[in-house]
């Protein structure tokens, strides 16, 4: 089931020379490294000289366990800084799954520009939610 990332891949509000690269199916195009180990989320924002900017990662309900807080610290201390003082860092969750990201983001002191929730219906669409928007 193909991902809506749509919404990521150009904003009328970037600036001009931000680039979105997916890292989707298998295919490692962009990383970040943190503490010596290499991340690749899901999609990652650059700038013309190839700075993060932005990241969003999609997580399914059964990657979201304990180890997923150094993905999300990691995703979060080496993406940019947005307008309003948060990392953009922004997480796409099952609707199920969302009050449980929001506590473990919070808990652990990780900071975040939007947290999303997602359903699929009976048609096979998926429904995309606003969680959490502090830093649109």
């Amino acid at each position: 089931m193909p991902f809506p990332l749509q919404k990521y891949l150009k904003r009328w509000d970037w600036p001009r020379d931000y680039k979105t690269i997916v890292n989707a199916g298998g295919r490692k195009k962009r990383g970040v490294t943190h503490k010596g180990k290499t991340w690749y989320p899901d999609v990652v924002i650059v700038d013309g000289k190839n700075k993060v900017r932005e990241m969003a990662e999609i997580e399914l309900e059964e990657d979201i366990t304990k180890q997923s807080i150094q993905k999300w610290q990691a995703l979060s201390e080496t993406t940019g800084m947005g307008p309003r003082g948060h990392k953009k860092l922004f997480l796409c969750v099952p609707k199920s799954k969302s009050r449980l990201v929001r506590k473990m983001l919070e808990d652990n002191r990780i900071d975040y520009a939007g947290l999303r929730s997602f359903v699929v219906t009976e048609m096979g669409e998926i429904r995309l939610t606003v969680e959490t928007n502090l830093d649109p």
